[in-house]
């Protein structure tokens, strides 16, 4: 997929449309979106630099007086949304047609868009090599473009260290949000160890293990070079019909392992295979996980 294509201009319609016909699926249960909610209060979120035209009354003199800098105070409704959105971009992420990593961009420049033109705040970032390379917190629609350009000018790299990154952000968040992680979840035992923790500390996770359809059936037969993507390490293996079976078992196995590990925590799990549409997959999740509420 070009860069061109990754978040064509149909692709980002269909998505801002998809808001829409989710909220209407949801009122029609009975359910009041989170974005037409008025009122509540209000609780400190951060500080930030002052820049010309910020509110005088939110200077903070207690921090200038030590900084020798002025920061005004950011302050978030205790009722406002706020998700993070943790793509992996380790080299395994670059195998697939559609290559994983496209999806996965593709994925979350969705639940960006969404979220922002829902009035949530969104913070996005990568992992690659055990850290959590993120953006600063977005919001506004106005956003948008500058996540989209950040998330087409990323490439994959290295190893992942899902865990590791995962651990590294959450330590960083302060007041629960959604977490959104996009991952084919090849080291998935530790990840899953880190989801629990995210529960724990009053978070929520939501999962998309991203994989090719040949990782779940592989096509080979005969003797083939298998090149592990992130590590360079090969190994010759001859794939007759009981070995490919059992590699397609074992792909079934880490998905299914995935499935019952999100239901014994009632953490919100989807399989996503590269070659389906998106699209449909998004309007489910949003009505049936109520990802964005």
């Amino acid at each position: 997929m070009s860069d061109d294509t990754l978040f064509d201009a149909d692709f980002l319609a269909r998505v801002r449309r998809l808001r829409l016909r989710a909220l209407a699926g949801s009122r029609a249960g009975g359910d009041e979106a989170a974005g037409s909610r008025r009122g509540g209060t209000f609780e400190f979120h951060e500080h930030r630099e002052y820049t010309p035209g910020d509110d005088p009354r939110f200077l903070d003199a207690n921090v200038a007086a030590r900084s020798g800098r002025w920061f005004v105070k950011e302050f978030r409704r205790e009722d406002e949304s706020s998700l993070v959105i943790v793509v992996d971009r380790s080299a395994s992420m670059g195998f697939g047609s559609p290559v994983k990593f496209d999806v996965a961009r593709r994925l979350a420049a969705a639940f960006a868009i969404l979220a922002l033109d829902g009035s949530a705040s969104v913070r996005l970032g990568f992992v690659e090599g055990g850290a959590f390379r993120g953006a600063a917190e977005a919001r506004g629609a106005s956003a948008a473009g500058g996540l989209l350009r950040r998330l087409a000018a990323a490439e994959v790299s290295g190893e992942a260290g899902l865990a590791t990154g995962l651990a590294d952000v959450r330590r960083s968040m302060r007041g629960a949000t959604t977490l959104v992680v996009l991952s084919d979840l090849l080291e998935s035992r530790d990840v899953r160890r880190e989801l629990v923790n995210w529960q724990r500390a009053g978070h929520r996770p939501v999962v998309f293990q991203i994989l090719d359809r040949s990782e779940l059936r592989p096509p080979w037969r005969g003797p083939v070079q298998l090149v592990d993507s992130e590590t360079g390490e090969e190994r010759r293996v001859d794939l007759g019909r009981e070995t490919s079976g059992g590699v397609r078992s074992r792909g079934h196995d880490l998905v299914q392992q995935q499935e019952r590990f999100a239901r014994k925590h009632g953490i919100p799990f989807e399989l996503v295979v590269t070659d389906r549409p998106l699209v449909p997959l998004l309007l489910r999740v949003l009505r049936e996980r109520r990802l964005l509420r």
